[in-house]
Parts: structure tokens; sequence; C-alpha cells
């Protein structure tokens, strides 16, 4: 039960998506994609895992979505 329930984040919330995960098994590291308009609501989700070890999130922009923005996509 414990397992299951340390993993239950990937599942994602109405306030957080989780768009993928993966591990690698021999450094016990894991790294997420994860989609939010609302930090506080990725801080909550990703709780029980902060007790388990050591996390960071790292806010990212869209480097497509940005260009496509600012009409420079195709020129």
């Amino acid at each position: 039960d414990a397992v299951r329930d340390s993993n239950k984040w990937l599942e994602g919330n109405d306030e957080v998506k989780v768009l993928g995960q993966w591990s690698h098994q021999p450094s016990h590291k894991s790294f997420a994609i994860i989609e939010s308009d609302d930090f506080a609501a990725v801080t909550a989700l990703l709780r029980q895992p902060m007790l388990m070890g050591i996390t960071e999130v790292l806010p990212v922009n869209d480097g497509i979505a940005n260009r496509k923005t600012r009409g420079w996509w195709g020129k």
C-alpha cells in the first residue's frame, strides 16, 4: 500500500497534468514532465514524493509556442 500510495501523484489531478514520467533505476532518479498554471498545486501534488527524497521543480517555457506567438515560425 505504501508504494502504491507514494506513486499516486503520477495520475495528476484537476489542477496538474502529468504528461510523462521516466525512471533511471541505477541512480534511483525519476524525471517527469508536468503541466499546470498553479505552482502551489504542483507543490501540493508532489508533497509526498518531496518527503521521500530530493525533489527539484524547474518551471520552463515552451520555445516553440513562443516562436509561433511572435510570428517567427517558418521565417
